[in-house]
C-alpha cells in the first residue's frame, strides 16, 4: 500500500488507485458532503482544517480503496462537541457466534459504503481539498456532512444508524449499545460494519431496508469480521473463530516468519519484573536498542490477539504489557518466546460446537465459569494475579487475566476478590443471554479451587475473621448464591481452567487446559 497519494498515482497499479480516488470523490458529490466556496467566504477567526487522501489495499476483498480524511487533530475542541461513540464488546460478538452455532442460525455481514458521510454535521466545519488533485489554491469546502477524521464523526454516524434501527422496530440492548434485536434477528454494529445473526427471511428483510437508505455491500455466510476469521461447518455443528492471517502479519512485522515454534507462551515459572526495565540506564538502553525489537508494538499486538480469540495467551500478554512503557533487554526474550508460540498455534482459535442435551438441559446454551487466583506472585508489588473464564458451546466466550488492585493477606482473600470480579461478568452475561432469548434457567456454576472461599460463599459468617475486611465482596457473592443466580462449586486445581490465566504452566498441564479452554478437547470432568 502506498504511503502517499503521489506514490499511488505515479507507481505500480496507478490506474487502480486513480479509479479508487475518483470513486471516493464521486461519493462525496453524490452524498452532498460539501459546498465549494472560496477562502474569503470563511467567517473570520474560523479555522480551516487540512485534508488528505489515504490509500489502502484491502487484501481480503482484493480491493483498492481511497478515503478522504480530515486531519482531525487540528480541529478545536469547541468545534467538535460531544465525541463519544460506543464500540461493540468482544464478549457480545463471541456470545452471538456461540448462539448462532447452538441454534444453527444464518450469519452474514453488511458494510455501509462511506458510512460517516451519511451523518448530518451540526456545526460548521471548513477544510481545504486534498493536495495533488488540481483544485485551485483558493478553494475551501464547507462541510455539510461528517467526514472521516473529524472528532465527532464516529458519534454522528452512530446516532444516524441508531435512529434507523429504532425506526425499523429494533430494540437496543442495555448491556451493549451496539447490539440490537428484532424478531428472529440480532444485529451487532461495529462502526460501519454490521453482523447479522438470524433466519434467512429476517436477514433479507433487514438488508432490503438498509439498501433503501444507504449504499451497502452484503456478504452471506461471512468468513471474516473485523479481522477475525469465521470458519463454519453447519452439518457438523462447528464454528471456529481464528486470527491466522493476523498472526502471520505480526510474525512478518517482527521478522519471525521462520522462527522455531514453542509449545507454551512462556517458560514455566517465568516472571516479568519492572526491576529489569532500562530506567534510563544508558548501558541497558543501548543493549535493548541493539536487539532491534519493537517491544511495545509486539506486546500490544499479542494483547489484541488475547482479547479477541486467544485466552491461552491472556496471561503472557498481561505480563508483557506491564513493562511496555520501558522494556529492558531481559524482557525481549519473553516477547520472542510468546511470538514463537503464536506461530506454533497460528491455526488455533475458539471452537464452538452444538453439544446436545443432558438431564433435560440444553448444554449448548448453558454457561459454565471458572475463577482462580495466585497469591502474591507479582515480583514488584506482591499482589496476586486473578483469572476468569466462562464457556458456552464448549469454548470460552469471556475471560480475563489481570493483576489485583490491592495486596491480599491470604489465598482465601485473593480468591474471594477474584470470585467477586467474576460474578460481575457472570451477571452481565446472564442478562445478555436473556437478550438473546436464551434464559439461564439454573444457577450459573462458578468453579473455585479454594475450599475456604466455597464455604464462605454458602455460609454467611464462615471465615469471618479471615475475610472481614472484604466483607462487602463476600456479602454480594453470598447474596447471589441465595438468589440462585450462581452456585460456587469446588474444583480441584488439576481441572481448574482459569489456572492457565494466573501463571506460566509447564507444557503438559498448559496443553491440556489450552485445548479445553479453546474448545478442542474436554477435560476428565466433561468440560
Amino acid at each position: 500500500t502506498p504511503k502517499t497519494l503521489q506514490q499511488g498515482l505515479n507507481g505500480n497499479n496507478s490506474k487502480q488507485w486513480r479509479m479508487a480516488v475518483q470513486q471516493e470523490l464521486q461519493s462525496l458529490l453524490d452524498l452532498d458532503v460539501y459546498e465549494e466556496i472560496t477562502r474569503d467566504q470563511v467567517p473570520k477567526g474560523k479555522k480551516i482544517l487540512s485534508s488528505k487522501i489515504v490509500l489502502k489495499y484491502k487484501e481480503y476483498e482484493r480491493r483498492f480503496k481511497a478515503r478522504l480524511v480530515v486531519l482531525g487533530f487540528m480541529q478545536p475542541d469547541e468545534d467538535a462537541g460531544e465525541t463519544f461513540a460506543p464500540v461493540a464488546k468482544f464478549t457480545s460478538f463471541r456470545l452471538l457466534m456461540a448462539i448462532a452455532c447452538a441454534l444453527n442460525l444464518d450469519i452474514s455481514s453488511s458494510d455501509v459504503k462511506t458510512a460517516f458521510l451519511n451523518a448530518i454535521l451540526e456545526e460548521a466545519i471548513y477544510i481545504y481539498p486534498p493536495r495533488g488533485l488540481g483544485y485551485p489554491p483558493n478553494t475551501v469546502w464547507k462541510l455539510l456532512k461528517n467526514l472521516y477524521g473529524l472528532k465527532g464523526a464516529p458519534r454522528g454516524w452512530n446516532l444516524t444508524l441508531h435512529a434507523v434501527m429504532l425506526e425499523l422496530g429494533f430494540v437496543q440492548s442495555i448491556f451493549d449499545p451496539c447490539l440490537y434485536f428484532i424478531k428472529d434477528l440480532w444485529v451487532l454494529v461495529w462502526v460501519d460494519d454490521t453482523l447479522k445473526v438470524g433466519t434467512p427471511e429476517a436477514i433479507a428483510w433487514f438488508e432490503g431496508e438498509l439498501d433503501k437508505r444507504f449504499t451497502m455491500t452484503h456478504v452471506a455466510d461471512v468468513e471474516m469480521f473485523v479481522g477475525i476469521e469465521i470458519k463454519r461447518d453447519r452439518e457438523a455443528g462447528v464454528l471456529e473463530l481464528t486470527q491466522t492471517s493476523y498472526i502471520d502479519k505480526i510474525l512478518e512485522h517482527h521478522g519471525m516468519l521462520d522462527c522455531a515454534p514453542k509449545h507454551t507462551p512462556m517458560q514455566e515459572n517465568t516472571k516479568v519484573s519492572r526491576e529489569d526495565c532500562c530506567q534510563g540506564n544508558p548501558d541497558l538502553v543501548r543493549e535493548y536498542n541493539e536487539m532491534g525489537v519493537n517491544y511495545p508494538s509486539g506486546a500490544a499486538e499479542l494483547l489484541y490477539l488475547a482479547l479477541c480469540t486467544r485466552p491461552d495467551m491472556a496471561f503472557v500478554a498481561k505480563e508483557l504489557c506491564k513493562v511496555m512503557s520501558d522494556p529492558g533487554p531481559k524482557h525481549v526474550p519473553v516477547l520472542k518466546y510468546a511470538l514463537k508460540y503464536a506461530k506454533q498455534t497460528r491455526n488455533l482459535g475458539l471452537r464452538f460446537t452444538r453439544q446436545g442435551v443432558l438431564d433435560s438441559l440444553q448444554l449448548d446454551t448453558v454457561l459454565f465459569a471458572w475463577a482462580d487466583s495466585s497469591f502474591g506472585d507479582d515480583p514488584d508489588t506482591k499482589r496476586s494475579t486473578q483469572g476468569f473464564v466462562a464457556k458456552l458451546c464448549g469454548a470460552a466466550v469471556s475471560w480475563f487475566s489481570q493483576g489485583q488492585k490491592s495486596t491480599s493477606l491470604s489465598t482465601a482473600e485473593a480468591e474471594l476478590i477474584c470470585l467477586a470480579d467474576a460474578l460481575k461478568e457472570i451477571l452481565y452475561m446472564r442478562d445478555a443471554m436473556r437478550f438473546f432469548g436464551v434464559e439461564q434457567e439454573r444457577p450459573t456454576v462458578i468453579y473455585e479451587d479454594n475450599q475456604a472461599v466455597v464455604a464462605t460463599a454458602h455460609n454467611p459468617g464462615k471465615n469471618h475473621g479471615k475475610l472481614k475486611h472484604v466483607a462487602i465482596r463476600a456479602n454480594r457473592v453470598q447474596e447471589e448464591v441465595r438468589l440462585e443466580t450462581i452456585d460456587v462449586v469446588y474444583k480441584e486445581t488439576a481441572l481448574m481452567l482459569a489456572d492457565i490465566l494466573t501463571k506460566a504452566l509447564g507444557k503438559s498441564q498448559f496443553t491440556k487446559l489450552k485445548l479445553a479452554i479453546l474448545g478442542y478437547q474436554e477435560l476428565e470432568d466433561g468440560h
